[in-house]
């Protein structure tokens, strides 16, 4: 048999082994976030408990967004063009499934539907892809790389004046980014940088005490004390005596 089918039915065959389970092997696990092992697994009884507490109602689907996540990463390994359509095919309908199976007001919807229009991307479907991210900035404005991508890919169009734009509007709401302020710059925008929609608030100056604490009046009183030892003192005078004698202090008491 030619040497070079022999090679390429290797290849195949390795390809294949690598990407041939539905759900991430222990090595793909690795390059997931850290919930996504004990979610699938379902193994670790603490990190279960764990992931319950922190995601609520999405937990019990969580190995979908999961399974999602490894598709794109398959997805960049995979130089077969077969099997990165696949890959993308495959995170989407995950994707879709969280969206599915949880509450439009669920914490990570914002974040599944901007990685969805990421996949809608990498597939060639831009402006669909674009709508997806925009969606997903309306629900969660904080979601920084959705204002990354969405310029990226103007950028890519050939539409600077509108990368700009997204540029600025992404540094409006995540003032710190670094990415955002590169790109800003690099697409022709001018310091100072846009001005963010909700202002840092400014660390609460120490507050001064009004009020000697326990320690001062010892501190004061041992100074007068010390003062007092350095002035003469007069001798008292008598005063007129007044009152009676079980009660001095009243003038016209009697005895």
């Amino acid at each position: 048999m030619n040497k070079r089918i022999l090679l390429g039915l290797g290849l195949g065959f390795f390809a294949c082994e690598v990407f041939a389970g539905f759900a991430p092997d222990a090595q793909e696990l690795q390059t997931l976030p850290p919930y996504c092992t004990p979610r699938i697994n379902e193994n670790d009884p603490a990190g279960w408990a764990q992931g319950a507490a922190q995601f609520g109602e999405g937990w019990n689907h969580m190995h979908h967004y999961c399974y999602a996540l490894n598709f794109i990463n398959r997805y960049y390994r995979s130089r077969d063009a077969a099997t990165k359509r696949d890959a993308l095919k495959q995170a989407i309908g995950n994707i879709d499934y969280m969206l599915d199976h949880t509450s439009e007001g669920y914490v990570m919807r914002g974040q599944w539907m901007l990685d969805k229009g990421k996949v809608m991307m990498l597939a060639g479907n831009k402006p669909q892809g674009i709508a997806m991210i925009q969606a997903a900035l309306d629900l969660n404005p904080g979601l920084e790389a959705g204002y990354r991508l969405i310029s990226d890919t103007f950028v890519e169009l050939g539409n600077k004046k509108e990368a700009l734009q997204w540029a600025s509007t992404g540094l409006q709401h995540a003032p710190d980014s670094k990415a955002l302020q590169r790109r800003y710059k690099e697409l022709g925008g001018k310091e100072p940088y846009p001005e963010p929609l909700i202002k840092p608030v400014p660390p609460a100056e120490e507050a001064k005490p009004t009020i000697a604490d326990e320690s001062t009046p010892k501190v004061e009183e041992k100074k007068v004390e010390e003062k007092s030892e350095a002035i003469p003192q007069t001798p008292p005078v008598d005063s007129p005596k007044i009152g009676s004698p079980t009660n001095p202090y009243c003038r016209f008491c009697t005895e």
